[in-house]
């Protein structure tokens, strides 16, 4: 009798100790389902926390004058464009076709102070010697000016704020490769003419560098 009623005993006892594992386990798991849970909600809200300071924000016109602000240059805002300058030179970056970006450096000309087609020809080889950067003549008859540019796409602010100063040292380097080119196209003209003047004759006019 007393052996039965031990065996009782033990087996209530052995139910109530599976019974409080199981309940355990139970709520281990629940335990680990929060903690994963509020680990999601912390993400969430730091991604929404660096979207909000700007760190990860798409890049839209105001997001582009701070990042000119943010390398140390005054922004000012001219329709679907951003306009600053640096040391005297003026940049553009067009912002009307997000997120394709152009960061530009324009100046005009009087086509009576160059020479015109060789200003051309020296446009072509920068370009075809610069892999990001374009050169061209604007205008009608390509006369009314010269623009240095680079194109690029840019889908956030972060990285746009880190590449504009790789983007204008493009644009400079473009410049610096154009004004090399026209200064020895020009050159080489000039001993040419210089070959083939007659004595007595009178040397052509100077024209202007691009600087």
């Amino acid at each position: 009798m007393q052996s039965t009623v031990v065996i009782i005993i033990v087996s209530v006892l052995a139910a109530a100790f599976l019974v409080l594992f199981i309940i355990a386990v139970q709520n281990n798991a629940y335990l680990k389902r929060d903690v994963h849970w509020l680990k999601l909600q912390q993400g969430r809200g730091e991604s929404s926390h660096q979207e909000e300071t700007g760190t990860n924000r798409t890049l839209d016109k105001e997001a582009v004058m701070e990042a000119i602000r943010f390398n140390g240059y005054v922004p000012e805002a001219e329709d679907d464009r951003v306009c600053f300058k640096v040391q005297g030179d003026s940049f553009v970056i067009d912002v009307d076709r997000l997120p394709i970006i152009s960061v530009v450096k324009y100046f005009s000309l009087d086509p009576k102070d160059w020479e015109m087609d060789l200003m051309r020809e020296a446009a072509r080889e920068a370009t075809d010697n610069i892999i990001m950067a374009k050169v061209f003549l604007t205008g009608d008859n390509e006369d009314d000016g010269i623009v240095f540019q680079v194109v690029a796409i840019e889908n956030k602010y972060e990285h746009f704020k880190d590449c504009l100063t790789r983007y204008m040292d493009i644009v400079n380097d473009s410049h610096r490769r154009f004004d090399k080119i026209y200064h020895e196209l020009v050159d080489n003209r000039k001993e040419q003419e210089s070959m083939l003047a007659r004595h007595g004759e009178d040397n052509p006019g100077e024209k202007k560098y691009l600087s």
